[in-house]
Protein backbone atom coordinates (compact mmCIF):
# COMPACT_ATOMS: atom_id res chain seq x y z
CA UNK A 1 0.00 0.00 0.00
CA UNK A 2 1.49 3.34 -1.04
CA UNK A 3 1.98 6.18 1.43
CA UNK A 4 -0.54 8.26 -0.53
CA UNK A 5 -3.17 5.54 -0.13
CA UNK A 6 -2.44 5.27 3.60
CA UNK A 7 -2.88 9.02 3.99
CA UNK A 8 -6.14 8.95 2.07
CA UNK A 9 -7.52 6.20 4.30
CA UNK A 10 -6.29 7.69 7.56
CA UNK A 11 -6.99 11.36 6.81
CA UNK A 12 -10.74 11.42 7.62
CA UNK A 13 -10.20 9.67 10.95
CA UNK A 14 -7.30 11.96 11.87
CA UNK A 15 -9.29 15.07 10.99
CA UNK A 16 -12.26 13.94 13.08
CA UNK A 17 -9.95 13.11 15.98
CA UNK A 18 -8.12 16.45 16.08
CA UNK A 19 -11.41 18.37 15.79
CA UNK A 20 -12.89 16.42 18.72
CA UNK A 21 -9.77 17.09 20.79
CA UNK A 22 -9.79 20.82 20.00
CA UNK A 23 -13.46 21.24 20.93
CA UNK A 24 -13.66 18.73 23.78
CA UNK A 25 -14.25 21.52 26.32
CA UNK A 26 -16.86 23.39 24.26
CA UNK A 27 -19.95 21.22 24.71
CA UNK A 28 -21.23 22.95 27.85
CA UNK A 29 -20.61 26.54 26.73
CA UNK A 30 -23.85 28.43 27.49
CA UNK A 31 -25.95 30.52 25.15
CA UNK A 32 -24.59 34.06 24.98
CA UNK A 33 -24.70 37.34 23.05
CA UNK A 34 -26.76 36.87 19.85
CA UNK A 35 -27.66 33.31 20.90
CA UNK A 36 -30.19 34.84 23.27
CA UNK A 37 -32.14 36.62 20.54
CA UNK A 38 -31.59 34.02 17.83
CA UNK A 39 -32.44 30.98 19.97
CA UNK A 40 -33.44 31.47 23.60
CA UNK A 41 -35.97 34.27 23.11
CA UNK A 42 -37.03 33.22 19.61
CA UNK A 43 -40.35 31.32 19.68
CA UNK A 44 -40.08 30.37 16.00
CA UNK A 45 -37.44 27.71 16.71
CA UNK A 46 -39.87 25.80 18.92
CA UNK A 47 -41.79 24.37 15.99
CA UNK A 48 -40.50 22.63 12.87
CA UNK A 49 -43.54 22.72 10.62
CA UNK A 50 -44.41 24.46 8.46
CA UNK A 51 -40.91 25.16 7.13
CA UNK A 52 -40.60 28.86 6.39
CA UNK A 53 -38.59 29.78 3.32
CA UNK A 54 -37.05 33.05 4.41
CA UNK A 55 -33.40 34.21 4.30
CA UNK A 56 -31.17 31.70 6.13
CA UNK A 57 -34.07 29.26 6.40
CA UNK A 58 -31.85 26.16 6.24
CA UNK A 59 -29.86 27.13 9.32
CA UNK A 60 -33.06 28.11 11.12
CA UNK A 61 -34.47 24.68 10.29
CA UNK A 62 -31.39 23.06 11.84
CA UNK A 63 -31.98 25.06 15.03
CA UNK A 64 -35.63 24.01 15.03
CA UNK A 65 -34.61 20.36 14.74
CA UNK A 66 -32.09 20.91 17.53
CA UNK A 67 -34.84 22.28 19.75
CA UNK A 68 -37.20 19.42 18.86
CA UNK A 69 -34.59 16.91 20.02
CA UNK A 70 -32.65 18.73 22.75
CA UNK A 71 -34.83 21.61 23.92
CA UNK A 72 -32.39 24.17 25.30
CA UNK A 73 -29.72 21.65 26.28
CA UNK A 74 -26.61 23.28 24.81
CA UNK A 75 -24.76 19.98 24.38
CA UNK A 76 -26.89 19.05 21.37
CA UNK A 77 -26.40 22.43 19.70
CA UNK A 78 -22.63 22.25 20.14
CA UNK A 79 -22.58 18.69 18.82
CA UNK A 80 -24.35 19.74 15.62
CA UNK A 81 -22.09 22.79 15.24
CA UNK A 82 -19.00 20.62 15.51
CA UNK A 83 -20.43 18.05 13.09
CA UNK A 84 -20.94 20.76 10.44
CA UNK A 85 -17.42 22.04 11.06
CA UNK A 86 -15.92 18.56 10.65
CA UNK A 87 -17.95 18.05 7.48
CA UNK A 88 -16.51 21.28 6.08
CA UNK A 89 -12.99 20.20 7.08
CA UNK A 90 -13.34 16.89 5.26
CA UNK A 91 -14.55 18.72 2.17
CA UNK A 92 -11.61 21.12 2.37
CA UNK A 93 -9.26 18.14 2.50
CA UNK A 94 -10.90 16.69 -0.59
CA UNK A 95 -10.79 19.96 -2.52
CA UNK A 96 -7.10 20.61 -1.75
CA UNK A 97 -5.98 17.02 -2.43
CA UNK A 98 -7.83 16.70 -5.73
CA UNK A 99 -6.58 20.11 -6.85
CA UNK A 100 -2.97 19.18 -6.10
CA UNK A 101 -3.18 15.94 -8.10
CA UNK A 102 -4.96 17.56 -11.05
CA UNK A 103 -3.20 18.15 -14.40
CA UNK A 104 -2.00 21.74 -13.82
CA UNK A 105 -0.37 21.02 -10.45
CA UNK A 106 0.04 17.26 -10.42
CA UNK A 107 3.55 17.20 -11.85
CA UNK A 108 4.80 19.20 -8.88
CA UNK A 109 2.52 18.26 -6.02
CA UNK A 110 0.91 14.86 -6.66
CA UNK A 111 3.33 12.81 -4.54
CA UNK A 112 2.70 14.95 -1.46
CA UNK A 113 -0.90 15.91 -2.21
CA UNK A 114 -2.51 13.80 0.54
CA UNK A 115 -0.21 14.80 3.47
CA UNK A 116 -0.26 18.45 2.45
CA UNK A 117 -4.05 18.47 2.12
CA UNK A 118 -4.29 16.75 5.50
CA UNK A 119 -2.07 19.42 7.06
CA UNK A 120 -4.13 22.24 5.54
CA UNK A 121 -7.45 20.75 6.66
CA UNK A 122 -6.19 19.88 10.16
CA UNK A 123 -4.77 23.37 10.77
CA UNK A 124 -8.00 24.92 9.49
CA UNK A 125 -10.20 22.70 11.66
CA UNK A 126 -8.37 23.41 14.93
CA UNK A 127 -7.28 27.01 14.41
CA UNK A 128 -8.55 29.12 17.35
CA UNK A 129 -9.86 31.77 14.94
CA UNK A 130 -12.60 29.25 14.10
CA UNK A 131 -14.03 29.17 17.62
CA UNK A 132 -16.43 32.01 16.89
CA UNK A 133 -17.97 29.94 14.08
CA UNK A 134 -18.11 26.70 16.08
CA UNK A 135 -18.25 27.34 19.85
CA UNK A 136 -20.49 30.40 19.51
CA UNK A 137 -23.71 28.56 18.72
CA UNK A 138 -25.62 31.01 16.53
CA UNK A 139 -22.70 31.34 14.12
CA UNK A 140 -23.74 28.03 12.64
CA UNK A 141 -24.87 30.39 9.87
CA UNK A 142 -21.21 30.79 8.90
CA UNK A 143 -20.14 27.15 9.18
CA UNK A 144 -23.16 25.83 7.25
CA UNK A 145 -22.60 28.43 4.54
CA UNK A 146 -18.92 27.47 4.37
CA UNK A 147 -19.78 23.79 4.20
CA UNK A 148 -22.22 24.36 1.34
CA UNK A 149 -19.68 26.44 -0.57
CA UNK A 150 -16.98 23.77 -0.17
CA UNK A 151 -19.47 21.00 -1.03
CA UNK A 152 -20.43 22.80 -4.25
CA UNK A 153 -16.79 23.17 -5.26
CA UNK A 154 -15.99 19.56 -4.31
CA UNK A 155 -18.95 18.20 -6.30
CA UNK A 156 -17.88 20.29 -9.29
CA UNK A 157 -14.35 18.85 -9.12
CA UNK A 158 -15.77 15.33 -8.97
CA UNK A 159 -18.01 16.08 -11.93
CA UNK A 160 -14.93 16.97 -13.98
CA UNK A 161 -12.97 13.91 -12.89
CA UNK A 162 -15.81 11.36 -13.16
CA UNK A 163 -15.07 8.60 -15.71
CA UNK A 164 -18.56 8.31 -17.23
CA UNK A 165 -21.04 10.79 -18.63
CA UNK A 166 -23.72 9.71 -16.17
CA UNK A 167 -21.39 10.14 -13.18
CA UNK A 168 -20.34 13.59 -14.44
CA UNK A 169 -23.99 14.62 -14.74
CA UNK A 170 -24.83 13.30 -11.27
CA UNK A 171 -21.96 15.19 -9.64
CA UNK A 172 -22.88 18.34 -11.57
CA UNK A 173 -26.50 18.05 -10.44
CA UNK A 174 -25.32 17.59 -6.86
CA UNK A 175 -23.22 20.75 -7.11
CA UNK A 176 -26.25 22.72 -8.29
CA UNK A 177 -28.54 21.27 -5.60
CA UNK A 178 -26.06 21.96 -2.79
CA UNK A 179 -25.49 25.49 -4.05
CA UNK A 180 -29.27 26.05 -4.17
CA UNK A 181 -29.62 24.82 -0.59
CA UNK A 182 -26.70 27.00 0.43
CA UNK A 183 -28.67 30.05 -0.66
CA UNK A 184 -30.70 29.46 2.50
CA UNK A 185 -27.70 29.66 4.85
CA UNK A 186 -26.05 33.08 4.62
CA UNK A 187 -25.82 35.77 1.97
CA UNK A 188 -22.05 35.32 1.52
CA UNK A 189 -22.91 32.18 -0.49
CA UNK A 190 -23.65 34.56 -3.39
CA UNK A 191 -20.02 34.36 -4.54
CA UNK A 192 -20.03 30.55 -4.94
CA UNK A 193 -20.91 30.34 -8.68
CA UNK A 194 -18.12 32.81 -9.48
CA UNK A 195 -15.61 30.88 -7.33
CA UNK A 196 -16.46 27.64 -9.15
CA UNK A 197 -16.22 29.32 -12.57
CA UNK A 198 -12.79 30.75 -11.69
CA UNK A 199 -11.68 27.32 -10.49
CA UNK A 200 -12.73 25.85 -13.82
CA UNK A 201 -10.81 28.52 -15.74
CA UNK A 202 -7.66 28.21 -13.61
CA UNK A 203 -7.40 24.47 -12.98
CA UNK A 204 -9.63 22.59 -15.43
CA UNK A 205 -10.32 24.38 -18.70
CA UNK A 206 -7.13 26.47 -18.60
CA UNK A 207 -8.83 29.24 -20.56
CA UNK A 208 -11.51 31.85 -19.91
CA UNK A 209 -14.00 30.47 -22.42
CA UNK A 210 -13.57 26.76 -21.62
CA UNK A 211 -16.01 26.79 -18.66
CA UNK A 212 -18.86 28.03 -20.88
CA UNK A 213 -17.89 25.96 -23.88
CA UNK A 214 -17.34 22.65 -22.08
CA UNK A 215 -19.47 22.85 -18.92
CA UNK A 216 -22.21 25.30 -19.81
CA UNK A 217 -24.90 23.21 -18.10
CA UNK A 218 -23.13 23.21 -14.73
CA UNK A 219 -22.21 26.88 -14.65
CA UNK A 220 -25.60 28.02 -15.91
CA UNK A 221 -27.29 25.99 -13.20
CA UNK A 222 -25.02 27.41 -10.50
CA UNK A 223 -25.59 31.01 -11.54
CA UNK A 224 -29.36 30.42 -11.75
CA UNK A 225 -29.37 29.47 -8.05
CA UNK A 226 -28.71 33.15 -7.35
CA UNK A 227 -32.36 33.73 -8.23
CA UNK A 228 -33.29 31.73 -5.12
CA UNK A 229 -31.24 34.06 -2.97
CA UNK A 230 -32.82 37.11 -4.58
CA UNK A 231 -36.32 35.81 -3.87
CA UNK A 232 -35.42 34.95 -0.27
CA UNK A 233 -33.95 38.40 0.28
CA UNK A 234 -36.98 40.28 -1.04
CA UNK A 235 -38.84 39.65 2.19
CA UNK A 236 -35.95 40.99 4.25
CA UNK A 237 -35.66 44.08 2.07
CA UNK A 238 -39.40 44.62 2.43
CA UNK A 239 -39.07 44.41 6.20
CA UNK A 240 -36.25 46.94 6.17
CA UNK A 241 -38.25 49.37 4.04
CA UNK A 242 -41.12 49.03 6.50
CA UNK A 243 -38.82 49.96 9.36
CA UNK A 244 -38.73 46.47 10.86
CA UNK A 245 -35.06 45.76 10.35
CA UNK A 246 -31.90 47.50 9.24
CA UNK A 247 -29.75 46.55 6.31
CA UNK A 248 -26.71 48.68 7.04
CA UNK A 249 -24.87 50.13 9.99
CA UNK A 250 -25.28 53.76 8.95
CA UNK A 251 -21.70 54.39 7.72
CA UNK A 252 -21.05 55.52 4.17
CA UNK A 253 -19.76 52.79 1.81
CA UNK A 254 -16.55 54.78 1.23
CA UNK A 255 -15.68 55.07 4.93
CA UNK A 256 -16.76 51.50 5.61
CA UNK A 257 -14.36 50.33 2.90
CA UNK A 258 -11.59 52.41 4.46
CA UNK A 259 -12.29 50.79 7.83
CA UNK A 260 -12.14 47.33 6.29
CA UNK A 261 -8.53 47.81 5.17
CA UNK A 262 -7.43 47.73 8.82
CA UNK A 263 -9.96 45.07 9.75
CA UNK A 264 -8.79 42.65 7.04
CA UNK A 265 -5.15 43.14 7.97
CA UNK A 266 -6.17 42.38 11.56
CA UNK A 267 -7.82 39.18 10.34
CA UNK A 268 -4.61 38.23 8.53
CA UNK A 269 -2.56 38.84 11.67
CA UNK A 270 -4.90 36.63 13.70
CA UNK A 271 -4.58 33.93 11.04
CA UNK A 272 -0.82 33.84 11.54
CA UNK A 273 -0.60 34.80 15.23
CA UNK A 274 -3.97 34.04 16.91
CA UNK A 275 -3.53 36.23 19.97
CA UNK A 276 -6.10 38.78 21.13
CA UNK A 277 -9.19 36.99 19.81
CA UNK A 278 -12.33 38.94 20.70
CA UNK A 279 -16.00 38.03 20.47
CA UNK A 280 -17.23 41.61 20.02
CA UNK A 281 -14.89 44.27 18.64
CA UNK A 282 -17.40 47.10 18.14
CA UNK A 283 -14.79 48.31 15.64
CA UNK A 284 -15.28 52.07 15.02
CA UNK A 285 -15.67 53.36 11.49
CA UNK A 286 -12.79 55.65 10.56
CA UNK A 287 -13.30 59.32 9.78
CA UNK A 288 -11.26 59.27 6.58
CA UNK A 289 -8.71 57.46 4.47
CA UNK A 290 -5.89 59.45 6.05
CA UNK A 291 -6.23 57.29 9.15
CA UNK A 292 -5.70 54.02 7.28
CA UNK A 293 -3.46 54.80 4.31
CA UNK A 294 -0.68 52.29 5.25
CA UNK A 295 -3.24 49.48 5.58
CA UNK A 296 -4.96 50.62 2.38
CA UNK A 297 -1.70 50.50 0.41
CA UNK A 298 -0.79 47.06 1.76
CA UNK A 299 -4.22 45.59 1.08
CA UNK A 300 -4.42 47.17 -2.38
CA UNK A 301 -1.07 45.63 -3.27
CA UNK A 302 -2.24 42.23 -2.05
CA UNK A 303 -5.48 42.52 -4.00
CA UNK A 304 -3.75 43.61 -7.19
CA UNK A 305 -1.25 40.76 -6.92
CA UNK A 306 -4.11 38.29 -6.50
CA UNK A 307 -5.98 39.74 -9.48
CA UNK A 308 -2.84 39.61 -11.64
CA UNK A 309 -2.28 36.01 -10.56
CA UNK A 310 -5.78 34.88 -11.43
CA UNK A 311 -5.62 36.64 -14.80
CA UNK A 312 -2.61 34.44 -15.49
CA UNK A 313 -4.60 31.49 -14.13
CA UNK A 314 -2.05 30.94 -11.37
CA UNK A 315 -2.99 28.83 -8.33
CA UNK A 316 -1.83 31.40 -5.75
CA UNK A 317 -3.73 34.13 -7.57
CA UNK A 318 -6.89 32.00 -7.43
CA UNK A 319 -6.51 31.45 -3.68
CA UNK A 320 -5.97 35.19 -3.13
CA UNK A 321 -9.02 36.15 -5.17
CA UNK A 322 -11.18 33.61 -3.31
CA UNK A 323 -9.99 35.17 -0.03
CA UNK A 324 -11.23 38.61 -1.13
CA UNK A 325 -14.40 37.28 -2.77
CA UNK A 326 -15.61 35.49 0.35
CA UNK A 327 -14.94 38.58 2.47
CA UNK A 328 -16.47 40.97 -0.07
CA UNK A 329 -20.16 40.76 0.97
CA UNK A 330 -19.38 41.79 4.57
CA UNK A 331 -15.98 43.47 4.33
CA UNK A 332 -16.03 45.83 1.36
CA UNK A 333 -18.54 48.57 0.54
CA UNK A 334 -21.79 47.32 2.07
CA UNK A 335 -21.78 48.91 5.55
CA UNK A 336 -23.22 46.11 7.67
CA UNK A 337 -23.87 47.06 11.32
CA UNK A 338 -20.60 45.63 12.72
CA UNK A 339 -17.34 46.30 10.91
CA UNK A 340 -15.48 43.30 12.36
CA UNK A 341 -16.40 39.79 13.44
CA UNK A 342 -13.97 36.87 13.48
CA UNK A 343 -16.48 34.39 12.09
CA UNK A 344 -16.20 36.16 8.73
CA UNK A 345 -12.78 34.53 8.39
CA UNK A 346 -14.24 31.01 8.50
CA UNK A 347 -13.53 30.20 4.84
CA UNK A 348 -10.95 32.91 4.05
CA UNK A 349 -8.77 31.31 6.73
CA UNK A 350 -8.52 28.22 4.50
CA UNK A 351 -6.94 30.40 1.79
CA UNK A 352 -4.35 31.77 4.20
CA UNK A 353 -3.48 28.34 5.61
CA UNK A 354 -3.23 26.80 2.14
CA UNK A 355 -0.70 29.41 1.03
CA UNK A 356 1.30 29.12 4.26
CA UNK A 357 1.41 25.30 4.24
CA UNK A 358 2.27 24.92 0.55
CA UNK A 359 4.67 27.85 0.63
CA UNK A 360 6.36 26.52 3.75
CA UNK A 361 6.72 23.10 2.18
CA UNK A 362 8.30 24.52 -0.99
CA UNK A 363 10.70 26.55 1.14
CA UNK A 364 11.76 23.70 3.43
CA UNK A 365 11.65 20.61 1.20
CA UNK A 366 15.16 19.52 0.37
CA UNK A 367 16.51 21.51 3.31
CA UNK A 368 14.94 19.40 6.04
CA UNK A 369 14.38 15.68 6.32
CA UNK A 370 10.85 14.41 5.63
CA UNK A 371 10.55 13.15 9.22
CA UNK A 372 11.39 16.62 10.52
CA UNK A 373 8.82 18.20 8.18
CA UNK A 374 6.21 15.79 9.54
CA UNK A 375 7.25 16.65 13.09
CA UNK A 376 6.85 20.36 12.38
CA UNK A 377 3.38 19.79 10.92
CA UNK A 378 2.30 17.71 13.93
CA UNK A 379 3.72 20.31 16.33
CA UNK A 380 1.81 23.12 14.62
CA UNK A 381 -1.47 21.18 14.74
CA UNK A 382 -0.95 20.24 18.41
CA UNK A 383 -0.17 23.89 19.26
CA UNK A 384 -3.33 25.05 17.50
CA UNK A 385 -5.38 22.42 19.36
CA UNK A 386 -4.02 23.78 22.64
CA UNK A 387 -4.76 27.39 21.69
CA UNK A 388 -8.32 26.45 20.70
CA UNK A 389 -8.86 24.68 24.04
CA UNK A 390 -7.64 27.83 25.81
CA UNK A 391 -9.92 30.03 23.70
CA UNK A 392 -12.90 27.76 24.36
CA UNK A 393 -12.25 28.25 28.07
CA UNK A 394 -13.04 31.96 27.60
CA UNK A 395 -16.55 30.89 26.52
CA UNK A 396 -17.24 29.01 29.79
CA UNK A 397 -19.71 31.66 30.97
CA UNK A 398 -21.14 34.99 29.89
CA UNK A 399 -19.34 36.65 32.78
CA UNK A 400 -15.96 35.22 31.73
CA UNK A 401 -16.50 36.14 28.09
CA UNK A 402 -17.52 39.74 28.75
CA UNK A 403 -14.59 40.20 31.15
CA UNK A 404 -12.38 39.01 28.29
CA UNK A 405 -13.98 41.34 25.73
CA UNK A 406 -13.85 44.42 27.98
CA UNK A 407 -10.21 43.75 28.87
CA UNK A 408 -9.37 43.81 25.15
CA UNK A 409 -11.82 46.50 23.99
CA UNK A 410 -12.42 48.81 27.00
CA UNK A 411 -14.14 51.36 24.77
CA UNK A 412 -16.77 48.85 23.66
CA UNK A 413 -19.87 50.15 25.47
CA UNK A 414 -22.03 47.29 24.21
CA UNK A 415 -19.68 44.80 25.86
CA UNK A 416 -19.47 46.86 29.05
CA UNK A 417 -23.26 46.86 29.27
CA UNK A 418 -23.26 43.09 28.80
CA UNK A 419 -20.57 42.69 31.45
CA UNK A 420 -22.60 44.80 33.88
CA UNK A 421 -25.70 42.67 33.23
CA UNK A 422 -23.70 39.46 33.75
CA UNK A 423 -22.27 40.84 37.01
CA UNK A 424 -25.76 41.76 38.20
CA UNK A 425 -27.04 38.28 37.41
CA UNK A 426 -24.07 36.80 39.31
CA UNK A 427 -24.95 38.88 42.38
CA UNK A 428 -21.96 41.24 42.12
CA UNK A 429 -24.15 44.32 42.46
CA UNK A 430 -21.42 46.80 43.37
CA UNK A 431 -19.27 45.80 40.40
CA UNK A 432 -22.31 45.88 38.12
CA UNK A 433 -23.20 49.38 39.31
CA UNK A 434 -19.67 50.58 38.60
CA UNK A 435 -19.83 49.17 35.09
CA UNK A 436 -23.18 50.83 34.37
CA UNK A 437 -21.80 54.12 35.66
CA UNK A 438 -18.69 53.61 33.53
CA UNK A 439 -20.82 53.16 30.41
CA UNK A 440 -22.74 56.36 31.08
CA UNK A 441 -19.53 58.27 31.88
CA UNK A 442 -18.13 57.44 28.43
CA UNK A 443 -21.12 59.05 26.70
CA UNK A 444 -20.40 62.78 26.09
CA UNK A 445 -21.97 65.14 28.63
CA UNK A 446 -23.90 67.11 26.00
CA UNK A 447 -25.46 63.91 24.64
CA UNK A 448 -26.42 62.74 28.14
CA UNK A 449 -28.15 66.07 28.76
CA UNK A 450 -29.97 65.83 25.44
CA UNK A 451 -31.11 62.27 26.17
CA UNK A 452 -32.21 63.18 29.69
CA UNK A 453 -34.52 65.82 28.20
CA UNK A 454 -35.94 63.26 25.80
CA UNK A 455 -34.71 65.30 22.86
CA UNK A 456 -34.56 62.39 20.38
CA UNK A 457 -36.15 61.41 17.11
CA UNK A 458 -39.02 58.96 17.26
CA UNK A 459 -38.59 55.42 16.01
CA UNK A 460 -35.79 52.85 16.00
CA UNK A 461 -32.19 53.73 16.67
CA UNK A 462 -28.92 52.05 15.74
CA UNK A 463 -27.66 49.39 18.13
CA UNK A 464 -24.13 50.81 18.05
CA UNK A 465 -25.18 54.39 18.81
CA UNK A 466 -24.60 56.31 22.08
CA UNK A 467 -28.39 56.51 22.43
CA UNK A 468 -28.64 52.71 22.46
CA UNK A 469 -25.87 52.32 25.03
CA UNK A 470 -27.47 55.05 27.18
CA UNK A 471 -30.85 53.30 27.00
CA UNK A 472 -29.45 49.87 27.88
CA UNK A 473 -27.36 51.17 30.77
CA UNK A 474 -30.25 53.08 32.36
CA UNK A 475 -32.81 50.30 31.81
CA UNK A 476 -30.61 47.58 33.31
CA UNK A 477 -29.17 49.81 36.04
CA UNK A 478 -32.75 50.60 37.03
CA UNK A 479 -33.57 46.89 37.15
CA UNK A 480 -30.59 46.33 39.45
CA UNK A 481 -31.46 49.17 41.83
CA UNK A 482 -35.24 48.66 41.91
CA UNK A 483 -34.86 45.28 43.59
CA UNK A 484 -33.75 46.92 46.86
CA UNK A 485 -36.25 49.16 48.73
CA UNK A 486 -33.37 51.43 49.75
CA UNK A 487 -32.38 52.14 46.14
CA UNK A 488 -35.76 51.74 44.45
CA UNK A 489 -36.21 55.48 43.90
CA UNK A 490 -32.89 55.60 42.05
CA UNK A 491 -34.01 52.60 40.01
CA UNK A 492 -37.21 54.43 39.05
CA UNK A 493 -35.15 57.43 37.97
CA UNK A 494 -33.06 55.23 35.68
CA UNK A 495 -36.20 53.68 34.17
CA UNK A 496 -37.56 57.16 33.45
CA UNK A 497 -34.33 58.22 31.74
CA UNK A 498 -34.38 55.07 29.63
CA UNK A 499 -37.96 55.72 28.53
CA UNK A 500 -37.15 59.26 27.51
CA UNK A 501 -34.87 57.99 24.73
CA UNK A 502 -37.07 54.99 23.87
CA UNK A 503 -40.67 56.06 24.55
CA UNK A 504 -43.30 53.38 25.09
CA UNK A 505 -40.73 50.58 25.36
CA UNK A 506 -43.03 47.83 26.68
CA UNK A 507 -40.46 45.95 28.79
CA UNK A 508 -39.10 49.02 30.57
CA UNK A 509 -42.60 50.42 31.05
CA UNK A 510 -43.51 47.15 32.75
CA UNK A 511 -40.49 47.42 35.04
CA UNK A 512 -41.38 51.01 35.90
CA UNK A 513 -45.00 50.15 36.71
CA UNK A 514 -43.87 47.35 39.03
CA UNK A 515 -41.36 49.62 40.76
CA UNK A 516 -43.97 52.36 41.30
CA UNK A 517 -46.38 49.84 42.81
CA UNK A 518 -43.65 48.52 45.09
CA UNK A 519 -42.85 52.07 46.20
CA UNK A 520 -46.43 52.54 47.43
CA UNK A 521 -48.16 54.27 44.50
CA UNK A 522 -51.84 53.13 44.40
CA UNK A 523 -52.73 51.01 41.39
CA UNK A 524 -55.19 53.60 40.09
CA UNK A 525 -52.47 56.25 40.02
CA UNK A 526 -49.60 54.20 38.56
CA UNK A 527 -50.19 55.13 34.90
CA UNK A 528 -50.57 58.83 35.62
CA UNK A 529 -47.48 58.88 37.86
CA UNK A 530 -45.46 57.05 35.24
CA UNK A 531 -46.38 59.54 32.52
CA UNK A 532 -45.80 62.50 34.81
CA UNK A 533 -42.27 61.38 35.58
CA UNK A 534 -41.42 60.60 31.98
CA UNK A 535 -42.73 63.90 30.66
CA UNK A 536 -41.09 65.97 33.38
CA UNK A 537 -38.11 67.76 31.82
CA UNK A 538 -35.29 67.12 34.27
CA UNK A 539 -31.57 67.56 33.61
CA UNK A 540 -29.45 64.52 34.28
Amino acid sequence: MSSDTRYRLAAPLLLILVALLAYANSFHVPFMFDDLGTLVRNPSIRTVLPVGFWPRWLVSLSFQLNYAVHGYNVVGYHGVNLAFHIWAGLLLYGVVRRTLVGPPLGATWSKMAAPLALTVAACWLVHPLQTESVTYICQRFESMMGGCMLATLYAFIRSVEAPSRMARRLWADLAIVVCALGMGTKEVIVVTPLIVWLYDACFVGRSWIAPWRERRYTHTGLFLTLGILVMLELRQVGGALNGETGLTGGATPWLYLATQTEVILHYLRLSLVPRGLCLDYAWPVVAGWGEVWPAAIALTALGMASAWGVLRRHAVGYVGVVFFLVLAPTSSVLPVPDAAFEHRMYLPLACVITVVVLGGYRLLVGRLRPTLLNTIAVAVVVTLVGLTLVRNHDYRSELAMWHDVVSKRPGNLRARNDLAIALAEAGATDEAAREFEGVLAQIPVELRAQFARGDVQAGRFATMSPRYHYFRAHANFGKLLAQDPDTRDDGIRHYVLALRVSPRHPVVEGYLRAALRDSGIPEAQVEAEMMRRILERRAE
